[in-house]
């Protein structure tokens, strides 16, 4: 009975997980998805800004001229945009195994629901608990057929002692009855 406690209460703590990571996954997604805009927002943002400013420069024909400290900070921001790029690619990439392994997940549990007939998590955990509940009643009879088998080849072998002792008594007394005869 308490096995059967602590698993039901193991694969509530699981379906309850599950939800969690559900819930999570979804938010997780959203919360991906305004990141990534909001990159994808200010790199635009930036893009434009350089253009207006090359676009100015050119209308009124000053020279431009270069100052290394101002180049220096361009390729420190151009090297920051692409580590945001390649961290956005990565967050994706993340995010599509977890969708993915998700997917999978949800397949498994739908190829069970198909196999077993049934369309409600209550009514597959309720299922599951009457086979566990089946399968533990028979291997307990099981235990106890088994225990009853060998006490009774105990028995037998106890019992084919004592006739082979009888067994040997008698031949010892035709014996000594045909040597007084």
């Amino acid at each position: 009975a308490l096995l059967i406690e602590q698993t039901n209460a193991a694969y509530e703590e699981r379906d309850k997980a599950l939800f969690e990571i559900v819930a999570l996954e979804q938010s997780e997604r959203k919360e991906e998805e305004t990141h990534t805009k909001r990159i994808e927002d200010l790199n635009e943002e930036l893009l434009s800004i350089n253009k207006q400013l090359l676009d100015r420069t050119k209308r009124m024909n000053i020279p431009v001229e270069v100052d290394p400290e101002e180049e220096e900070r361009k390729a420190e921001e151009r090297r920051e945009i692409e580590r945001v790029h390649e961290l956005a690619r990565l967050e994706e990439e993340n995010a599509r195994q977890r969708r993915e392994k998700l997917e999978r997940y949800e397949e498994m549990l739908r190829n069970i629901y198909e196999a077993m007939g049934i369309s409600d998590v209550d009514e597959l955990v309720e299922e599951y608990y009457k086979r566990e509940e089946l399968i533990f009643s028979k291997v307990q009879h099981e235990n106890i057929q088994n225990d009853e088998i060998q006490q009774l080849e105990r028995e037998i072998q106890a019992l084919n002692k004592e006739k082979a002792m009888e067994a040997e008594q008698n031949s010892e007394v035709v014996l000594k009855d045909e040597m007084a005869d």
